[in-house]
């Protein structure tokens, strides 16, 4: 019996660190929060648009011929698909049409694998992240990041 009370013991204590640390628990490997170390190839700021208050980083990891897409962002509105895409162009110019098309991120996060290795990316010119507010609100930018190869 005692041995039962232990182990139901260390299950509330393990499910109350999971509830308090969520998803940074769970799955480690997204981009940070609040300051938290960033791990990729390359680190991209994303600035917040029109006063959305959406802002964060993308890291991008290279696996060869794919690179993965790492998104997190602060200030994104709870429960809301918001369409992600990689354009031509800069944050003053964004490119009509998406070159990739990224994971959505609801609640701030995504996490994507686009077919383009870092040599395509770098030859593509200059390109640009962009989240929209909503698929209702698509036309409308939030937050945008430049990507910089050095």
């Amino acid at each position: 019996m005692q041995k039962l009370l232990y182990f139901l013991g260390g299950m509330v204590f393990v499910g109350t660190i999971i509830f308090y640390f969520g998803d940074n628990f769970i799955t480690p490997s997204m981009p940070d929060r609040e300051g938290e170390a960033l791990v990729g190839d390359v680190i991209i700021d994303m600035k917040a648009v029109g006063g959305s208050g959406e802002s964060g980083r993308v890291a991008l990891t290279f696996m060869g011929a794919k690179t993965k897409i790492s998104l997190r962002l602060d200030g994104a509105p709870y429960g809301t698909l918001q369409p992600a895409h990689i354009h031509k162009g800069t944050c003053e110019n964004i490119g009509e049409e998406a070159k990739y098309k990224l994971t959505f991120p609801a609640t701030g996060s995504s996490e994507s694998v686009v077919e383009a290795s870092l040599e395509e990316l770098r030859a593509a010119g200059p390109l640009v992240i962009d989240i929209h507010k909503s698929f209702a609100e698509d036309k409308k930018v939030v937050s945008c990041g430049e990507l910089r190869f050095n």
